[in-house]
Formats: structure tokens, C-alpha cells, sequence
């Protein structure tokens, strides 16, 4: 009887122990899975937001070629800015005004004449023929498009206009890892970021490989010299 009465205490102790561990156990199952939740939620906030940036708004443009303005032995020297800036008022003629015609202008992207310039450049015998290709849309324009900008009344009507009449198309912005920097937001992308993150990640796995790289690089100081 003495040894089961010293015995109890213990068991209930320990019984008490193994409850606790349990209860902690639990209470860090729910904290990760809480803090799993709040990171689900926050990851599905930043790609929903941020979806947009992976899209952009693009226009068929039917250009003519016009061998006085676009010389086949010359063909990086010719008026390809001219030659887009008026097919693309031609989808709009109703725009007359000088000032209008400025704003129609400016929902265009200004690479629209490079695409076209390399496009016959890699094909001369287009001269004096039409051409179909893909322009992008400013970055107004494309903001438009897709519900989370603003624009004039005028400037929202050409630009239903223009989707009314199919020339609109959405697609994946591949530019967006092959460009690098610049002022226009349509044109820039993340190239530069992207490579010089690797080039980061290349020195640090280098340094940790070969260390002696960076014991041989380390300054030599001159040791203290004696006085006789």
C-alpha cells in the first residue's frame, strides 16, 4: 500500500506532463497553420494585383509600304514613324482636328515603328506592299483595357471604337523578361533586374565553392617593422 501511494503522485504528474505537451503541440499546429493561411492569403493578393503587369494590349496594324518613303536598298532609313502614325489615323477618320489627332497618336506605343522597320528589314521585298503585324498599345491605353486606368471621353471612345472592330488583342507580355529598362512603361521590363540578380547569386555560390578567391583578393597589409 506505502509503494502504490508513493507511486500515484508520479503517475498523475506525469499524466499532466503528457497533457501539456499535448496541448503545446496542438497550440503550435494551429499557429502554423494560421500563419500558413495568412501567407496563402497574402501570395493570392500579389498575384491577383499583379496578374495585369503579365498581359498586354496590342493592335493589328495594316501598313502599306510605300516605296517612295521606304527605299528597298535602304530600308533602315525610311519613314516607317510616318508611315504608322498614318494607318493608324486611317482606322479613325472621323478624328480631324489637329489636337485630336495628337491624342490618337499617344494611344499608340512608339515601338510600333521598330517592329515594322525590322519587320521589312528581314524581308525587303515587302516594299511596296502591305503588312500585318502586331503593335503594342501605350501603357494609358493598355491601363484602359484593362479596367485600372483612365482616359478622356474622346480617347475612351477611339479606344472602344478600336476593340469594337476586333483590332484588339491581349496577350502575354514576353517583353516584360526580355526587355530591359526605359522610360516607357509598355516598353520596360525586367531583363537588367533579372540579370543582374543571377549574376548576384552566380559570385555568392562562387565564393562559397572556392573561398580561396576571395582569401587571395584580400588586401596584403605590410607587417610592423622594426626599429634598430
Amino acid at each position: 500500500m506505502t509503494d502504490t501511494a508513493r507511486r500515484s503522485p508520479d503517475t498523475r504528474l506525469v499524466a499532466r506532463r503528457y497533457a501539456a505537451e499535448r496541448r503545446f503541440r496542438a497550440l503550435g499546429a494551429a499557429a502554423l497553420a494560421l500563419v500558413a493561411l495568412f501567407l496563402a492569403f497574402v501570395l493570392v493578393d500579389i498575384v491577383t494585383k499583379a496578374w495585369p503587369a503579365f498581359t498586354e494590349s496590342r493592335i493589328a496594324l495594316t501598313i502599306s509600304i510605300d516605296p517612295a518613303r521606304v527605299d528597298a536598298a535602304n530600308v533602315s532609313a525610311g519613314d516607317f514613324e510616318g508611315l504608322v502614325k498614318e494607318g493608324f489615323r486611317a482606322l479613325l477618320p472621323e478624328v480631324k482636328e489637329r489636337a485630336d489627332k495628337k491624342k490618337l497618336a499617344s494611344l499608340l506605343s512608339n515601338s510600333a515603328a521598330d517592329v515594322l522597320r525590322k519587320t521589312v528589314l528581314a524581308d525587303p521585298s515587302l516594299v511596296g506592299k502591305l503588312v500585318t503585324f502586331d503593335a503594342l498599345m501605350s501603357d494609358d491605353a493598355d491601363l484602359y483595357f484593362k479596367g485600372i486606368g483612365q482616359t478622356d471621353a474622346k480617347q475612351a471612345a477611339w479606344l472602344d471604337a478600336l476593340k469594337q472592330q476586333g483590332l484588339i488583342t491581349k496577350g502575354f507580355a514576353w517583353s516584360l523578361f526580355t526587355q530591359g529598362d526605359s522610360r516607357e512603361p509598355e516598353q520596360s521590363g525586367l531583363h537588367g533586374a533579372i540579370m543582374g540578380s543571377l549574376f548576384v547569386v552566380f559570385v555568392a555560390i562562387a565564393a562559397w565553392r572556392r573561398p580561396s578567391i576571395w582569401k587571395n583578393s584580400r588586401p596584403r597589409t605590410a607587417g610592423p617593422t622594426s626599429s634598430r
